[in-house]
This record gives structure tokens, sequence and C-alpha cells, in this order.
């Protein structure tokens, strides 16, 4: 039997009642799937965000880590949401998250008894 494996993200418990000062992201990253045949370089140089392609996570799905030019040390929450959601109206772009931390790997075996 073969194992796959899966991301899942797992919400951290805070002591301090929901209020954590650490974010669950690396602040300077996206993921952004962009529909196939689209350049990632092109695209993020007519993004008006000053994003640039940092490495493929899925090259056959087209779903890039994207980094920020303008390396803030930390951007408000209204900063990084304004700037996710005009990317999202961008034609081009299927999905578009932040670059999550807290995720964990686990291993999945499926329950399916023709696959053996």
């Amino acid at each position: 039997m073969q194992s796959q494996y899966a991301y899942a993200q797992i919400p951290h418990p805070c002591p301090c009642g929901g209020k954590n000062n650490q974010p669950s992201y690396i602040e300077n990253e996206l993921i952004i799937w962009i529909n196939e045949g689209i350049d990632e370089e092109e695209f993020a140089a007519n993004s008006n965000q000053k994003i640039v392609p940092k490495r493929p996570l899925g090259e056959c799905w087209n779903i890039w880590l994207f980094e920020f030019t303008d390396k803030a040390e930390q951007r408000s929450e209204k900063e990084r949401s304004d700037r996710i959601s005009n990317l999202k109206l961008n034609k081009d772009v299927k999905h578009v998250q932040n670059n999550h931390t807290n995720w964990a790997l686990r291993g999945v075996t499926p329950n399916d008894t023709h696959n053996k």
C-alpha cells in the first residue's frame, strides 16, 4: 500500500485568548496560483503590486511563491488584505493566499480496497 502526503493547516492555540502577536505567515511572501500559460515574470511585472516570483511550488499547476519587493518589516492587516484583494481581482489569478507557517505534514493512507 502506498502512502500519500497532504498539507493541513493546524491552528495553534494561543494562551492569551486568541490574540497572538506572531503572524501565522511569512511576511513579504504570497502563494499565487496563476492561470495556465501565464508567465510568472510577466504576471508580476503587470500586477502593480511590487512582487517578483521567488520559486515554483507546483509548476504543472502554475503555483508560485511570490515575494514583495518593498520588504516591509510588518504590514498592517489592512494593507496585506488590500494587496491580496487586489490580486484576486486579476483575471489571471486562480487563487492567492499568505505563505502560512502553521501547517503540518501528515501521512495519509487511502481507505480504498482497490488501491493495494
